[in-house]
Parts: structure tokens; sequence; C-alpha cells
């Protein structure tokens, strides 16, 4: 048997007057006699009999490699996760005093249960987060049932040794329906219609539902409204690499509603991309914000979309700047007062079918204003406004601004107030 060498025991051996830690600890610390050797002996042994016993085994003196195997299992750092599924728990012995104290220690786990939303572990120290490699707390289905997963802690949160599941977009060949539901979660996966499979809000579905997806060219994804009531509406839209639409239901319109108050570029806007809305109301409940905003590049189409405000705005209820785009299809409804019903600040809003006006609205500037080489028209003859008609200018073409209605006369748009044209701009 190869000699064991206590590098310690000279230092040992030397001494003569124990220390206050040593007395407490019943260690000898007179010359390395029979009885130095002996406690040695005891000490080494009963470290690497805990060590053998707290890694699942039975010391066994006539088995040498006891050490080097459960070394190389590294039986102490794997345990089967008990708790919930997203506040996971293990007993480690012996039990850390302080998370502190874990910083670079990895653990193995054994899931339990996939979980639903974020996570937390404890093992023994209080529970810290579960997160990404980046940073970001883990989401459904990151730990996936029976899987092993190896994380890190840090002291203040156990960190993914590799690539979460939801950090991987998802090829979708046949383009993605996602499901949002007032009872929904955006902790859910969006995939069914129902209170635990839709998402609760259009932004959630938007931020973490395609954010799984990859999806090739000429797929649109679909979001769906699937029970009538009010959502909240996402604002302004992050470009997702394909067309999306917002679906509620065409034979019922006025029962999906997505309601906000926007931030000044709309209650909905579009930058980059294109967007559909169909079968849906949007209100807007804020004084200084578009209800729907096509600015940049961005794209969007309607098709039997009702416009409510729940208070006196100045802006317009559907504003194309930059080199945005609005084509309104058939079935939209305008049932609300607003500083302009269309505006064209260098965008382009074309009326592509009847539009309809309930209560009277009053466009407090224009109901159609067209600056800054902005345009609006009409896209065939047969298009009309029908209803109640409007108060206020009916428009007003400036600074290059073309207004064309197709030589539908200067009554064609609703106001009571006669619409003017100033530099440069041309109404016909």
């Amino acid at each position: 048997m190869t000699a064991i060498s206590l590098p310690f025991a000279s230092d040992v051996a030397r001494r003569r007057v124990p220390d206050a830690g040593e007395l407490a600890q019943g260690i000898p610390c007179g010359p390395l006699d029979e009885k130095m050797f002996n406690w040695l002996f005891w000490y080494a042994t009963g470290q690497l009999g805990s060590f053998i016993s707290n890694s699942g085994g039975t010391p066994d003196d006539a088995d040498l490699d006891q050490v080097s195997s459960y070394a190389r299992l590294q039986s102490l750092n794997y345990r089967v996760a008990s708790g919930t599924a997203n506040a996971l728990s293990v007993t480690l012995d012996p039990a850390p005093a302080s998370n502190a104290v874990l910083e670079g220690m990895p653990i193995r786990l054994k899931i339990t249960a996939s979980n639903t939303s974020a996570a937390t572990l404890n093992v023994g120290a209080g529970a810290l987060p579960i997160k990404t490699l980046r940073g970001a707390d883990v989401e459904l289905g990151d730990l996936v049932v029976d899987s092993i997963t190896t994380l890190i802690c840090t002291g203040t949160a156990w960190i993914f040794t590799g690539i979460a599941y939801s950090e991987v977009p998802r090829i979708a060949p046949s383009g993605v329906v996602l499901w949002v539901r007032t009872d929904g979660s955006d902790n859910n996966d969006g995939l069914t219609n129902s209170a635990s499979g839709a998402f609760a809000t259009v932004m959630g579905a938007i931020t973490k539902g395609l954010a799984r997806y990859s999806l090739p060219p000429g797929q649109t994804a679909l979001i769906r409204l699937g029970i009538p009531g009010t959502y909240a509406a996402p604002g302004s839209l992050p470009y997702v690499g394909a067309p999306l639409e917002i679906r509620g239901d065409a034979a019922a319109q006025a029962s999906y509603v997505l309601s906000g108050a926007g931030a000044g570029s709309g209650v909905i806007a579009v930058g980059v991309g294109q967007l559909s809305l169909t079968g849906l109301t949007i209100t807007n409940t804020g004084t200084i914000s578009h209800s729907v905003n096509a600015d940049n590049s961005g794209y969007v189409l309607l098709t039997n979309v009702t416009f409510l405000t729940s208070v006196t705005t100045t802006f317009a209820l559907m504003a194309a700047t930059g080199s945005g785009v609005i084509r309104m299809g058939a079935g939209c409804i305008v049932n609300a007062s607003a500083g302009y019903l269309w505006l064209a600040g260098g965008g382009t809003i074309v009326m592509g079918a009847n539009l309809a006006l309930q209560s009277t609205p009053n466009y407090t500037t224009a109901t159609a204003q067209a600056l800054d080489g902005g345009k609006i028209l009409r896209g065939s003859p047969a298009t009309a406004f029908t209803g109640t008609g409007a108060l206020g200018l009916r428009y007003n073409a400036q600074m290059n601004g073309i207004i064309d209605m197709l030589f539908g006369g200067a009554s064609f748009i609703p106001g009571n107030s006669a619409g003017t044209t100033a530099t440069g701009g041309q109404y016909q």
C-alpha cells in the first residue's frame, strides 16, 4: 500500500501550546506521538468515510478505489429535484450556511416536472432564481421533465451551462397560430384556445410566442383573440420577420376590443413590416396618440375594424407617417371623434372599400389632412362614405400633400366646413 502523506503533520509536531480553536475541536497539539498519529488517522478516514456516505455509498476498508469511484460520479452534486415545477428544492448534506458560499458550485438536477414560468432553486440556504446564460428568467418548458440539467451558482442565481430551449427558434413549416385570451397567461405557450394554453396579451404573444419560431418566407404569423373581451392594445410592434395578423371575429368585431392609450406613435403602431387587423375594435384611451399608425416602411391592412375613443384626442384615428401605408378594406366602422380621421404625413392612406360613420363624429383639425408629400387616395370610384356624416373641416392638403378622391367632388369627404389647400397641396 502506498504511504499516505500528511503534509500538516510536521507543523503540528512543532506545536507545544494549543490555540483556542484547536482546543475547541479536541485536536491534540503535542509532538507526533502514537496519540497524535491515531487522531490524524481517525480524522482522515472520517473525512473520507463521510464523503463516501454522502455520495450514496457505504465505506468499505477492503475497497481502495471507493474514493476515486465516487469522485468520478460526483454524486454529491447530483440530486433529484423536489418541491414544485417552478420552485425546485434539493437537500444537500452538509447543508450550506448561505448561498454566498456556493459561488462557482455546479449541480446536476433531474427535473421531475416541466416548469410553466420563471423558476427558483433552493439547496438549503434560500431560493435563488434560475437564469439563462444571458441572465434572463427561464421560460415555459426550459426545465424539461425527466431531463438532467446542469446549473452553476453565482451566489445570487443558478445559471444554465448551455442554451435554454426558449432561446432556440423553432421552424414552423406551415405558419404559426398563437392564441390570446383575457383569462390566459403570458407564461403559457399560446398553442391552444384555452385558459391554460393561451397568452393573456397580444404583446406577450409577439415577444414570447413568436420569439420561439423561425418563419419561412411567405408565412404569416397569426394571433387569434380566443374569446370576446377587452384586451390590452400592444402599442408599438416589433418587427417579427414575417407578415403579422391580429384577428378577432369578422362577424362580431364589436366583441373583440383592443384598448389602450398608446404613447404618441399609436395605440397600435407599425414601423417595419406588414400588419393585418381583422374583426376587432380599437379603442383609443389616450389624448395624444394615433389609434393606428403606419410609420417608416410599415404597412397596415384594416378589415372589419371599428374605431372608438373614450377621451378627446387631438391625434388621428388613422395616421400614415414617413413612408407608411394604411389600406382600409371592407367592413370598417368609425364611431369616434378626434383631431383627424385620416392624417397622411408623408405616408399613404388608401380608401379601398366603403367606410361607415356613426354618431356624427367631429374632427377638430380636418377629416382628412395630407402634408409633407403624403397621399390620401380613394381606391375605386365605387367606394363611398355611409352613415351619419361628420363635423369639421372636410380636408386640408398642404406642403405638397395630395388628396385624390377620383373626382368625387369637394363634398365627397364628410364634414360641415369646406376643405382647403395651401403650399403645393392638391385636392381632386
